[in-house]
């Protein structure tokens, strides 16, 4: 049964204790929840006052260019076309790094930032020159996913390179640009080719080959300091073919050359150049 109280001769309900602090907990609630929205809007309101300040008084004085080894640091400034005093938050990163790839086709990745408050950092990540290939009368220097660095018609250029350049034997291809990856007739060639270098190149033979053949699928061989020729057939078990035809090349003076036959790792065979023997 509801009790009743009088104000001012009026019959009004009794609110209790409990409605009481009721109300009382919804008010603080309201309060709490009105304090963090206008801090949030203080806070939002005070970043964009920041961003804006920065974005009108900001200055480029100063362009760092870290992780640059064959490229001239000075070109890739000049490629991304930063000039002093451009606004340090107005410049398009995104810009900056396809202007830098594709005026240096070495350079693979190109990360900006900002070092506020006046140095802006051009951060590069360079392809390494391992191979080259012969197309068409032209050189063309390869990284280890194969894309294009450079090409010349000069072999004199390419014998220039420290390390030297394996070079390699390829299928087929028809296209071939700087900048962008070789594109083989047969397109599964692609992962093919990517998947046997990468096992080549964790092999522990990998510095001392020269010469990587495989121009046929099923058929590949690979040249070992200049002076053997192995025959792995397929890409399978590279790594354990390429040790059976290092222990046979072992049992050979230095000075000899020939063909190893490590294809099927139970049998092997040596054919010494101007004469013949058996390693079974």
């Amino acid at each position: 049964m509801d009790t009743n109280y009088y104000v001012n001769n009026q019959t009004q309900p009794y609110i209790g204790d409990e409605s009481l602090e009721r109300l009382k907990t919804k008010n603080l609630v309201n309060g709490i929840l009105s304090r963090v929205f206008y801090i949030a809007v203080a806070i939002i309101l005070f970043t964009v006052f920041i961003i804006g300040c920065g974005a009108i008084f900001l200055r480029v004085e100063r362009v760092n260019v870290v992780g640059a080894r064959r490229v001239d640091p000075h070109g890739i400034v000049d490629a991304s076309g930063i000039q002093a005093k451009d606004n340090l938050y107005g410049v398009d990163r995104a810009d900056i790094a396809a202007a830098v790839m594709e005026r240096f086709p070495y350079i693979s990745d190109v990360h900006v930032s900002r070092l506020l408050p006046t140095t802006l950092q051009i951060e590069v990540s360079e392809d390494r020159p391992i191979y080259y290939t012969s197309i068409c009368g032209e050189y063309f220097v390869l990284s280890s996913t194969m894309r294009v660095l450079e090409k010349t018609a000069d072999f004199a250029y390419i014998e220039t390179f420290e390390p030297a350049l394996k070079h390699l034997l390829i299928p087929d291809c028809i296209y071939a640009v700087v900048g962008e990856e070789i594109v083989f007739a047969n397109r599964s060639v692609s992962v093919y080719a990517k998947e046997l270098l990468i096992k080549l190149e964790i092999a522990e033979m990998f510095d001392q080959l020269t010469e990587i053949d495989f121009s046929k699928r099923f058929s590949i061989y690979v040249t070992y300091c200049d002076r053997w020729r192995i025959y792995l057939g397929d890409s399978g078990d590279i790594d354990t073919k390429l040790t059976f035809a290092g222990m046979m090349i072992e049992t050979f003076d230095e000075e000899q050359s020939g063909e190893v036959d490590a294809h099927d790792v139970s049998v092997g065979s040596v054919i010494l150049n101007n004469k013949s023997s058996s390693d079974e």
